[in-house]
């Protein structure tokens, strides 16, 4: 049976856990200022594994007090809990914040390892079952696909056509949808074009056609389209 205790703690005996699903530490220069303003408003939750001392939420605020140079932070202590349960805790904290839709991915195949069904993931965070099966899919996108949709330069939506594109092809079929869209780009007029414009050379591939990733195509076209309004103006 697990049992929780509140106490400071001192931030070097605190460790970071590897399964932690916010990955970005943006603004934690401000966030270590406020602290030293402030002091640490929010404990942190960490999970006494044996003696380690595992944060399970609260990253951010952990880098930030050690930027800020406090020697120790209140933290909810928890033991005796399992693998299931710190995950769980985790998502269920992380969902509060903002998450990147790879991050989401990331967590919710966390939990899927910790034998958490897709139906359970979705009833404990909200999130429709379809929601949570289009985020695991992108974690089939190759890393540099996976980068895009980090740096907003691939939509959800093409990231998820992609991810089903390779998920088929490696299944070693490909829907009848996706073979005429395939046809589409190979034989467009701005295939070599839209080649010569992207330099995202694994997605490229991945795609099938290997001209060039949806985003890059789209912008040759829609270029392609503003110069024949122009030229008609």
């Amino acid at each position: 049976m697990s049992a929780v205790q509140l106490r400071r703690v001192p931030t070097g005996d605190l460790t970071a856990n590897r399964r932690n699903v916010r990955e970005s530490l943006d603004g934690v220069e401000e966030l270590a200022a406020s602290i030293r303003a402030n002091g640490l408003l929010q404990p942190l939750i960490v999970n006494d594994q044996a003696g380690r001392l595992v944060v399970t939420d609260g990253h951010r605020r952990l880098e930030a007090a050690r930027l800020a140079g406090v020697p120790a932070v209140m933290c909810l202590v928890t033991t005796g809990a399992t693998a299931r349960q710190v995950t769980t805790t985790m998502l269920a904290a992380a969902m509060h914040k903002e998450l990147k839709p790879l991050e989401q991915a990331r967590a919710f195949k966390a939990l899927q390892s910790e034998g958490v069904t897709v139906a359970d993931i979705a009833r404990s965070t909200g999130y429709s079952q379809a929601l949570v099966r289009g985020r695991l899919l992108l974690l089939d996108l190759p890393l540099e696909a996976q980068d895009m949709v980090d740096n907003d330069e691939l939509t959800i939506g093409q990231a998820a056509d992609l991810a089903k594109q390779l998920r088929a092809s490696k299944r070693g079929h490909v829907a009848s949808g996706a073979r005429t869209g395939r046809n589409y780009w190979r034989d467009h007029s701005l295939r070599e074009t839209a080649r010569a414009h992207c330099t995202h050379q694994d997605t490229r591939v991945t795609l099938g056609h290997g001209a060039a990733c949806p985003p890059c195509f789209e912008q040759v076209i829609r270029a392609d389209e503003r110069a024949r309004i122009e030229a008609a103006s």
